[in-house]
């Protein structure tokens, strides 16, 4: 098991009381503007890796400016990551359903 499957799966097992999610998924920042993103289905030890993108593939609702909140977005809950005042990433649960997340469960992870 890797670091960030092991991490992902602590987190979503943290999570699941708060937040009904199906999918949870983190996407870092790599070098310049490339994003690498992993999912990891709720029901599935199985960690899913997606291709690389650049970060202006992504929605900037997808993707919380720093110093922002958490966002709910169709059938996501996205949580900026940052390190030091940087964003690093966005971590997020997905669920099949949209408008099952709202912010407040983002603060109840707090």
């Amino acid at each position: 098991m890797t670091n960030l499957h092991e991490l992902l799966t602590k987190v979503g097992a943290a999570a699941a009381p708060v937040v009904p999610y199906e999918r949870i998924g983190i996407a870092l920042l790599e070098d310049g503007d490339a994003v690498r993103s992993m999912l990891l289905p709720r029901d599935s030890g199985e960690m899913l890796p997606e291709p690389v993108q650049s970060r202006c593939e992504y929605s900037d609702r997808f993707w919380p400016a720093v110093d922002g909140q958490p966002a709910c977005v169709r059938n996501a809950l996205v949580i900026p990551l940052e390190l030091h005042d940087v964003q690093i990433g966005v971590l997020w649960f997905e669920a099949r359903d949209v408008g099952v997340f709202d912010v407040g469960q983002a603060a109840a992870l707090g």
